[in-house]
């Protein structure tokens, strides 16, 4: 009896035990399972994270494009302007190519009608574009080389989702395939190399052929911020005709009368309400009145703009007369120096 009463004490002090072992297995088959989950959660949201950025990206530079052709035929003058003003008119902007083939158009384009046309600085610009287009689709071609050396390496057990297995995360240590960004950028710095000897040796070549060519503004230059004292026609051909041994054939100079220039566009929009309260008279058969701001009495239309005209006309007038004035100062002064022996 007693050795019964010990067995059934012992089999009652065993059955917590046993029972207590039952949550651990089950926890840990719910960790295991809820750390699978977790790895294809990952792997499922990794993938989300790609296709909704390419989406959105896509999306993006879809509308863009789109967007960019609508205006450039919308607003020709905006993104055309050589094609509608007649002073800039070229071949090259009178081109119909519809509203996508100006893309075709554009890679179609040679370099010597883009010089012809535009002129060095246009194609020197187009071509540094080119130049960027050529280093990307190196990348590209790096990228798809690379992404085939990550992905044959051996498994890494760090490595989850599909998409990191692309990447250099896939590699173990001291793995051969560490080597391949070393590579890559070898192959890109080697292009760029030969792209940038290649563009210098054109631009040479290119920018002889055109200084060669008889043409105005290659025998022309442009000066700025000119001494007070050389600021007139006669001034700046001795000065320049002392550096070339005579060789100047003609001078212009541009002065900054941004004063005047006001003057004279106030005065020709008054003229412009002018005409207009004239016509408005010649039409009706009644003196027009406008009124001069709110709570302000009305004036006589005619009779305001001719006070105002007359003006503008002034002042434009002795504006002139004073940028006359100071052109003629400096060629007295330049002429009194040369008199006496200072230059």
């Amino acid at each position: 009896t007693h050795r019964r009463f010990c067995r059934n004490l012992v089999a009652q002090r065993r059955l917590p035990r046993v029972s207590s072992g039952l949550p651990i297995m089950a926890s840990n088959a719910v960790t295991n399972i809820a750390a699978k989950n977790a790895a294809s959660s990952l792997e499922t949201s990794a993938e989300e994270k790609i296709i909704a950025t390419i989406q959105i990206w896509g999306v993006v530079f879809a509308v863009s494009i789109l967007f960019y052709c609508y205006l450039r035929t919308r607003f020709r003058m905006l993104y055309s302007p050589r094609a509608l003003v007649p002073a800039l008119q070229c071949d090259i902007a009178l081109r119909e190519l519809g509203m996508f083939g100006w893309i075709k158009g554009a890679f179609l384009l040679t370099d010597d009608e883009l010089i012809q046309q535009a002129g060095l600085d246009a194609a020197c610009f187009i071509r540094w574009l080119h130049y960027g287009l050529y280093i990307s689709l190196v990348g590209v071609f790096n990228m798809c080389w690379m992404v085939g050396v990550f992905y044959t390496a051996s498994e890494n057990p760090k490595v989850k989702d599909s998409y990191s297995k692309l990447s250099l995360a896939n590699t173990s240590d001291n793995d051969a395939r560490l080597f391949a960004p070393f590579f890559a950028t070898y192959i890109i710095y080697g292009v760029s190399m030969f792209l940038i000897r290649r563009e210098f040796a054109w631009y040479i070549a290119k920018r002889h052929d055109v200084l060669s060519k008889k043409a105005t503004q290659n025998y022309s230059i442009y000066v700025s911020n000119i001494p007070t004292e050389l600021r007139s026609v006669k001034a700046l051909r001795n000065l320049f005709n002392e550096l070339t041994n005579g060789g100047v054939a003609q001078v212009a100079f541009a002065y900054n009368i941004k004063e005047l220039e006001d003057a004279v566009a106030k005065k020709e929009l008054n003229e412009k309400l002018l005409n207009n309260a004239l016509h408005v008279f010649d039409q009706t058969a009644k003196r027009p009145r406008h009124s001069l701001g709110w709570g302000k009495s009305k004036v006589d239309s005619i009779e305001y703009y001719e006070g105002l005209v007359r003006e503008a006309t002034s002042d434009a007038t002795r504006l002139a007369d004073e940028a006359r004035k100071g052109i003629y100062d400096h060629e007295n002064n330049r002429r009194e120096e040369e008199k006496s022996g200072l230059l």
